[in-house]
């Protein structure tokens, strides 16, 4: 599968320290394969890797500027809110390794380890930031409807529950 965002692109976007570029790279990858494929939605997700290289994938991955009734949108692509995901779960994983004894939390003779509710915080603030970013590109890809005819909105992909009006007793 083709990486929409490296570490190269990950350190241009959103900074992030990484001393396992194997782990990071398996985060992004699992951050592409599974969150932006709930976003754009599988026939999107799948022609837009077919496809990487169309004019219009190119738009949608690095950001594009558009003008409706007269007013200009700006979105910033969805490297960025990959970038912001992608930090959002480094600030948690980065400090976690895998060993042959169960993962085990890095521990730093330099440094106290940040609280729990500030990296919370932090990674809250980030996957918010994503989904801002998200809320244009999704609304990029509605004015352009004819560019890309396999997204569909987040309401009409919504599963409802019938409501129950009345109860009767029998």
């Amino acid at each position: 599968m083709t990486p929409i965002v490296t570490l190269t692109i990950q350190q241009s976007i959103k900074p992030v320290v990484v001393d396992d570029v194997d782990k990071f790279e398996q985060l992004s990858f699992e951050v592409q394969q599974f969150e932006v494929r709930k976003l754009l939605g599988d026939a999107l997700y799948n022609d837009m890797l077919d496809n990487i290289t169309d004019a219009k994938y190119i738009k949608l991955i690095t950001g594009d500027s558009w003008t409706v009734n007269g007013r200009k949108y700006v979105h910033s692509g969805l490297q960025t809110v990959i970038a912001y995901i992608n930090y959002s779960k480094w600030l948690y994983r980065s400090q976690v390794i895998e060993s042959y004894t169960g993962a085990v939390m890095q521990k730093s003779d330099y440094a106290d380890r940040a609280q729990e509710g500030y990296i919370k915080q932090l990674s809250d603030e980030a996957r918010q930031y994503a989904m801002d970013e998200w809320a244009k590109i999704e609304q990029y890809i509605i004015d352009h409807a004819d560019d890309y005819p396999y997204y569909c909105t987040s309401e009409s992909r919504k599963t409802t529950k019938p409501i129950v009006t009345t109860l009767r007793r029998y």
